[in-house]
């Protein structure tokens, strides 16, 4: 990989940068063999903050990654974790090039983190087979249901209200304080709705599940801050 980043030209000294799903991978080892500063930058960035950073770092070159598929068909992968914007992402690759990889190896895929959209569980079983595991858990791990693949099929769908890219719509519920300061756009929830309270027991902790159930039903309350 050094050698091939002398090959684009780079020499020691020169800087570049890695577009990649929050992980460094081999590149950065291999910047630092080469002699090379490598900047690296979340997948959840805009065009205009990728390019701002690019240009600001002064990076001669940039890599971009998705190997997913082929590193399933590669290394004869049996079991994966995914959240459900992964499998938006793959299925937006054509089906004649998801088909050309062999994904037989694959004996189980789990998923959580957020709500599934119906249409695009159903395209991954169509695609994948009855392999998925769908789990939810409490962050305090004080429970987890599963689901796998044909019980789902009986039952179509999850808890929340699925988002076509990201599973749930995110929402916020605001007290008004002065002083608020702004928000990095990817912490920018897509709706804020401004409320004179939040649900709390006597041990002060926020109750979500109540503003969800408030909320559930009438997912266009308050004020748009993004599109999705």
């Amino acid at each position: 990989m050094a050698q091939w980043l002398h090959a684009q030209g780079l020499q020691a000294g020169d800087r570049f940068a890695v577009l990649l799903e929050n992980r460094v991978e081999i590149l950065a080892l291999a910047a630092r063999q080469a002699g090379l500063y490598a900047a690296v930058l979340s997948t959840h960035l805009t065009p205009a903050e990728v390019a701002y950073i690019v240009l600001d770092c002064g990076a001669r070159l940039l890599v971009a990654s998705r190997k997913t598929l082929a590193l399933i068909e590669r290394y004869r992968v049996t079991h994966s974790q995914w959240v459900p914007t992964m499998f938006g992402r793959m299925l937006r690759v054509s089906e004649e090039v998801r088909r050309r990889y062999d994904l037989s190896s694959h004996r189980m895929a789990l998923h959580a983190a957020v709500p599934c959209p119906v249409d695009a569980k159903r395209a991954m079983l169509d695609w994948w087979g009855d392999i998925l595991m769908e789990y939810y858990a409490g962050s305090e791990g004080c429970g987890t249901t599963m689901i796998n693949s044909n019980e789902w099929r009986q039952r179509p769908g999850s808890v929340g209200r699925p988002h076509p890219d990201f599973g749930e719509v995110p929402l916020a519920a605001v007290v008004l304080r002065p002083g608020a300061e702004v928000l990095a756009r990817m912490k920018l929830p897509q709706r804020v709705v401004f409320v004179d309270a939040l649900p709390r027991p006597e041990t002060g902790k926020l109750l979500r599940r109540k503003l969800k159930e408030r909320f559930r039903d009438g997912p266009q309350a308050g004020f748009v801050l993004r599109n999705s």
